[in-house]
């Protein structure tokens, strides 16, 4: 049996007429209308969540997103930390930033970092320094500082000429290294337990060694020594 167009009542007709209305619009009005912004989403950070034992001089502190940022993307981001730090951030890459700390972080302090987007927090994550507050290690430190004053008149030079000075002082759980800037070499502090073997007192003070090196220092020109507690 076939229908004729005339044989379909006319209201109906108008039903279905304005059901296809209706759907376009609502098709239009949810093709249009803006879509909340989903904000950019942190992969990893370093250090990682819950981290311990991080160096007082871990810098930079890096976040990486799941993906690229925009231009304007990137501007919206912003960071606090608690306690409070002064710091300096760079963009490595589209997705990559690092937030570098203009002086050493305290030790055996949980530092929480939030991480916002247009002010509004995205990700926060947190880790604890190593524990050293020993008289020896804030004269290092102090020390340190005074080279640093002495370096400040003419720094430039004497950084093009001794990048490597830009890397101290490294401190970690078996040692401290500044550099001694009246004898002219490298103070190695080893800072180990007082039960320390032999062997891990050996390993501690290679890896010093090694560290020097990797800042790109030459610990056998240079100079160096240690000081054993």
């Amino acid at each position: 049996m076939k229908l004729k167009l005339s044989d379909i009542s006319p209201k109906i007709v108008t039903i279905a007429i304005g059901g296809i209305a209706i759907g376009l619009v609502i098709t239009l009005v949810v093709n249009l209308w803006p879509r909340p912004e989903v904000p950019p989403s942190v992969a990893t950070t370093d250090p990682g969540d819950g981290v311990e034992n991080v160096l007082l001089n871990v810098f930079p502190i890096t976040i990486t997103f799941q993906q690229d940022l925009s231009t304007d993307q990137q501007e919206a981001i912003s960071f606090s930390a608690q306690p409070s730090v002064d710091s300096t951030t760079k963009w490595a890459a589209a997705n990559e930033i690092q937030l570098t700390p203009t002086q050493l972080l305290e030790g055996l302090t949980t530092y929480i970092i939030s991480i916002l987007y247009k002010n509004e927090s995205i990700h926060t994550f947190s880790f604890q320094t190593v524990d050293i507050s020993s008289e020896q290690f804030l004269e290092d430190i102090r020390q340190q500082a005074e080279g640093d004053a002495l370096f400040a008149e003419d720094q430039k030079e004497w950084y093009q000429d001794n990048p490597w000075y830009a890397g101290l002082p490294i401190v970690t759980d078996g040692f401290t290294i500044v550099y001694d800037v009246e004898e002219k070499s490298f103070r190695i502090r080893i800072t180990l337990e007082d039960d320390a073997t032999n062997a891990e007192i050996k390993a501690a003070k290679q890896e010093a060694l090694d560290d020097l090196e990797d800042i790109g220092a030459d610990p056998n020109t240079q100079g160096y020594y240690f000081i054993v507690e």
